[in-house]
């Protein structure tokens, strides 16, 4: 193969194999982003480089470019910028300049947009597989930047009068070893300092510096912190971990087990509108500040059994809900942060003002049962608040047959439990568990869908129904949302959460002011979908996840935290470089505190801007004075060898960069039968002064003087 359609079949491939990172990131739009990206780019490729063919004309393609830039300039406009909008912007650009004809600098283009795609793919997905397809695509892009230098070689070479020679140029073997030992010596040094870079680099320092664009996290889970009855369709079980929680008493010794199951609160849902359960207006609620390795109170509830979760997150984000059994009382952090506590919910929420997100590690304790909550009142009386003329009745009816009071006025508060009890009952053996939904017909109350027709629904639709009945008959109920942990590791003795395990249930406020845990989901199902897969391709999928878990724990989550385990620190590393620069910053100023000191840092960073500008100019000129001086190296004696070259030049015979004096003036023998004598002995005298370093004798000067005159009345004639 020649050397430019290796280069060029090299362009090609980084530009697929972009492509094919962002796609397997984007999982949801995989096959539809290979679907419509790939086939144009091959057709696109076949056209130009095997038939030679030119679909698109220079104006034709600046015009598709163009239309690309206003479609995602409207959807920015439209929704807000995204990385998924940018990257498919990148692969409109690609397809366009692929269908176009390539000389080296759109090469370069596609190259380029081929390192911005690989770094958008990252910014959305950090899973193991994709970074092992990026380590198989950047040596290629860095191949194909390399590859870049011969095209440009060989297009100066034609456009100097080489001809069809320059096509014909192959790659040795020897040439091709040379390449790839460099190749491979600029990865190697690249990986060490990468890696140097990655074990000390401070975490946190100009986070958030160019807002939210790129931001990647979030609790990306099952778990929804709405239960909304409207949606329809099948679920989709995942087999994706969020968590590893680990329970045991306040001597540490474990308390988990197959058989005990942990309900894991994330939100509490106590307002229902329009088919959908949401969290009502913000009670009151406290932020905390928390130090490693300390815990926080929350609480000052008491009870029987302390019992502590220690919680490993995979993916945490800014203002993810931290997950906790019922009645958390006090939580510590591996790390630095701040926590939201509600409670009346008594739910916890992470607070990240720098919008971190990624592995998070913090301990709950939790007191079971709780010790009854102190109050001047017996018992305060909910009236029925459901809305629902049908649903009261049922449930009135349910409680009856129970052979409880179903007048809220009449009934004592203390069998408002056994009124929950006696619904609960009522929903797993008169109802069927089933993840395939429907949506309710227009105009009919979801709840009451499934109460008297469907009569089969999921989790969400068991404890919204359950819920809705209790506030139908005066007891006071709410959902919850979060994950029912079933999955023990005996041998590690720590439950492992997946998405599949979102679960809902309910919350009834009991006679002793305490919130009690009800499900009213049938327990065998409920039993049958939390239960690990047994086939192979289940196992499999635990496999991958098991790496998938040790990439993200040891390289895409590696914050202050395992910087400071491995280098052996107690001390944050970054706090500690943030901490000593504004320490600095604040003495710079000669009578301001040290709050007054950042005003500095932007004034530093423009600075530093000017610098690096300033560097770039000069660099730059530098690179054009060493062009300059390389088209141009005639010493001052021998300036009668530019006069000579002008006269061809005028004359219609210029003399290509990559050709010869003596060379050239053989080729002028047949149009000009005198110039060549002419032109060789100006030639022997410019080799003279420019390549054995000899300065010409006065009478040598004159004498090229006098042949660069002859040459330009040869050539005038």
């Amino acid at each position: 193969m020649n050397a430019e359609r290796l280069a060029k079949n090299c362009v090609f491939i980084a530009a697929m194999l972009s492509i094919v990172c962002y796609a397997v990131a984007e999982s949801e739009l995989t096959w539809m982003v290979l679907a419509l990206a790939h086939p144009p780019a091959f057709l696109g490729w076949w056209l130009t480089e095997r038939l030679g063919k030119r679909p698109l004309s220079k104006w034709l393609a600046n015009a598709a470019v163009a239309g690309a830039v206003l479609w995602a300039g409207y959807v920015v406009w439209a929704t807000r910028l995204e990385v998924s909008t940018f990257c498919q912007f990148l692969i409109l650009v690609m397809v366009i300049r692929i269908w176009d004809t390539k000389q080296a600098k759109d090469m370069a283009q596609i190259v380029v947009l081929s390192v911005f795609l690989v770094v958008g793919a990252i910014l959305t997905d950090t899973r193991l597989h994709l970074a092992l397809l990026v380590l198989a695509t950047v040596p290629t892009i860095a191949s194909a930047a390399a590859m870049l230098h011969i095209l440009t070689s060989l297009e100066r070479a034609r456009r100097a009068g080489a001809g069809a020679g320059g096509e014909a140029i192959a790659v040795s073997g020897a040439t091709a070893r040379h390449l790839g030992a460099m190749l491979t010596l600029g990865l190697a040094i690249g990986l060490v300092v990468s890696l140097v870079v990655f074990i000390i680099m401070p975490r946190g320092i100009g986070l958030r510096a160019l807002g939210r664009f790129g931001e990647v996290g979030g609790a990306r889970t099952g778990f929804t912190d709405t239960v909304d009855l409207r949606r329809a369709g099948p679920s989709q079980e995942s087999e994706v971990a969020v968590m590893e929680v680990r329970i045991e008493d306040e001597t540490g010794f474990p308390l988990g087990s197959p058989e005990h199951a942990l309900y894991l609160r994330g939100v509490a849902l106590d307002q229902y509108e329009r088919g959908a359960w949401t969290r009502g207006q913000a009670r009151a609620s406290g932020n905390y500040q928390l130090r490693p390795g300390v815990w926080q109170d929350l609480s000052r509830r008491t009870g029987r059994r302390a019992v502590i979760q220690k919680f490993t997150l995979r993916d945490g984000g800014a203002n993810s809900p931290l997950w906790a059994l019922l009645s958390p009382v006090s939580i510590k952090s591996e790390g630095a942060g701040s926590v939201r506590f509600s409670r009346w919910d008594e739910v916890i929420a992470r607070e990240d003002s720098q919008g971190r997100t990624g592995r998070v590690e913090y301990a709950v304790k939790s007191y079971e049962p709780p010790v009854a909550r102190e109050s001047p009142l017996d018992r305060r009386r909910t009236p029925p608040t459901f809305p629902s003329a049908r649903v009261t009745e049922l449930s009135r009816s349910v409680l009856l047959a129970a052979g409880l009071e179903a007048d809220a006025s009449k009934r004592a508060p203390v069998l408002d439990a056994s009124a929950a009890e006696a619904i609960e009952s009522f929903l797993r053996e008169g109802f069927e568990y089933t993840l395939d939904t429907e949506a309710p017909p227009a105009g009919v109350d979801p709840i009451e869908a499934f109460l008297f027709d469907r009569k089969t629904g999921h989790c969400e639709v068991f404890a919204a129904s359950m819920a809705a009945m209790c506030r139908s008959i005066g007891v006071d109920a709410r959902v919850v949302a979060g994950y029912l942990a079933t999955e023990y590791d005996e041998g590690a003795r720590v439950y492992t959460v997946r998405e599949r395990h979102a679960h809902a249930w309910v919350e009834v406020l009991t006679d002793n002011w305490n919130w009690r845990t009800f499900d009213p989901t049938p327990p065998l199902d409920l039993a049958l979908a939390h239960k690990p897969k047994d086939t192979i391709a289940a196992a499999f999928n635990r496999w991958l996840d098991s790496l998938n878990s040790a990439w993200a724990v040891s390289v895409v989550s590696f914050d202050e935290t395992s910087q400071r385990k491995l280098l052996g620190m107690n001390v944050n590393p970054s706090l500690e470089i943030q901490e000593k620069f504004m320490e600095w910053a604040g003495a710079s100023a000669p009578s301001r505190g040290q709050a007054d000191g950042r005003r500095w840092i932007p004034g530093l960073g423009l600075l530093s801007l000017a610098v690096g500008v300033a560097v770039l100019a000069r660099l730059a000129s530098g690179v054009r004075g060493a062009r300059s001086r390389s088209r141009r190296v005639t010493p001052r004696d021998a300036r009668f060898y530019d006069d000579a070259i002008r006269s061809l030049r005028r004359a219609g015979l210029p003399k290509p960069e990559s050709v010869t004096p003596l060379e050239h003036a053989a080729a002028l023998g047949e149009r000009h039968p005198g110039a060549p004598g002419v032109l060789r002995e100006i030639g022997e005298l410019y080799y003279e002064a420019r390549f054995a370093g000899r300065s010409l004798s006065r009478e040598q000067v004159e004498r090229g003087k006098m042949l660069a005159a002859s040459l330009r009345g040869l050539l005038v004639r």
